[in-house]
């Protein structure tokens, strides 16, 4: 199983227990953890239900999430100011990281998409192209920019909140 594959079923799985445990109220982080890593094959799973962090490690690489900035994203990639919903580092089995960033915003899916690719571009970022699948009832916008070392890509759908979402990895 992949990487991307253990860590999208650890990533439910946590979610779903920390629901369930009411943060951590009627089983332990312990056990869950042994759950997480018998369902998903992990090697070493930590979860924590009063922050609602998270790691997993695997042979073919770890992945640490949790509602803030992920450890190691770079200061030089600019974010539209708003709440960290979550955050991810995943570390490849070569140490290569990459991370993502979904941010609650204020005002609308545009406005908010439109703020981050001005972001980008006025620190030196290039659009590698972009795609814009909205329709009548929703809003759908998104964009990779590039600009070594780093390659990014924002995206927002419209919702209630409107949520911006970023994935930073290393170009080439």
């Amino acid at each position: 199983m992949g990487m991307r594959r253990k860590a999208t079923r650890v990533a439910v799985t946590a979610a779903l227990l920390i629901a369930a445990t009411g943060c951590g109220e009627s089983l332990s982080e312990r056990g869950a953890e042994r759950l997480l890593e018998q369902f998903t094959d992990a090697e070493n799973v930590d979860v924590d239900f009063e922050t609602g962090d998270f790691s997993v490690t695997t042979e073919d690489g770890s992945v640490q999430m949790g509602a803030r900035l992920p450890q190691g994203f770079p200061d030089d990639v600019p974010l539209v100011s708003g709440e960290v919903l979550h955050g991810a580092e995943v570390l490849g089995a070569d140490g290569e990281a990459h991370w993502t960033v979904s941010l609650q915003v204020t005002g609308a899916p545009t406005d908010a998409y439109r703020a981050a690719v001005e972001q980008l571009e006025a620190v030196g970022f290039t659009s590698q192209g972009s795609m814009d699948l909205s329709s009548p009832e929703e809003t759908v916008l998104g964009a990779t920019f590039e600009r070594p070392p780093y390659t990014v890509v924002v995206s927002v759908i419209s919702d209630e909140p409107t949520m911006l979402n970023y994935v930073v990895g290393r170009t080439g």
